[in-house]
């Protein structure tokens, strides 16, 4: 769970929720190691823009970071799959323009 910076004590057992809008995409933003065991982590909601400190044990930490990188490759993969639709609906809109003699490959220069 997100905390204001005030109530970072509190933060013992997050659940990676945004306390305010339940999104969980939530991010960390900047990562301070405290112990051995336990970290410091600034989270931010892109959605409704709230940030706080929440202290995580090693175990979420990790969690975490699985959680973050896994996310990132589905980001990854819908921004290539939409890269290549556009790509491909491109070429076709120019197919069809230069079969309708619309367009001169000159113009394309």
């Amino acid at each position: 769970m997100l905390h204001d910076q005030t109530n970072a004590a509190e933060a013992q057992c997050p659940d990676f929720l945004c306390p305010e809008c339940s999104s969980s995409l939530i991010q960390a933003v900047e990562w301070t190691q405290l112990s051995e065991k336990l970290w410091s982590v600034v989270m931010r909601c892109p959605e409704c823009f709230r940030s706080g400190e929440i202290i995580m044990n090693a175990d979420q930490v990790h969690e975490f970071s699985l959680l973050s990188e896994e996310a990132t490759r589905n980001l990854l993969e819908v921004a290539e799959s939409l890269d290549r639709e556009i790509f491909r609906e491109s070429c076709e809109t120019l197919e069809k323009l230069l079969q309708a003699n619309l367009v001169w490959p000159s113009d394309l220069l």
